[in-house]
C-alpha cells in the first residue's frame, strides 16, 4: 500500500492521508467485506476502518 500525507494543507494543523491503490483487496477469492464479516462472526473485535491506512493515520 502506498499513501501520501498532507500536513497544513489549506490551514494550519490540517492533516489528510490519501491512499493509492485498492485496500485491502480480495483475500483468497473472497472480497474484504466477506472476509471481515466472517472474522466478525468468530469474535474479531475491530471495525473495517481499522484495516484502512487512511483511518489508521487519523
Amino acid at each position: 500500500m502506498l499513501g501520501i500525507e498532507f500536513i497544513d494543507l489549506g490551514w494550519k494543523d490540517n492533516r489528510y492521508m490519501h491512499a493509492f491503490g485498492s485496500l485491502p483487496g480480495d483475500i483468497l477469492l473472497a472480497s474484504f467485506e466477506q472476509a471481515w464479516q466472517k472474522m466478525r462472526q468468530h469474535g474479531h473485535p475491530h471495525a473495517p476502518g481499522a484495516h484502512s491506512i487512511t483511518q489508521a493515520a487519523v
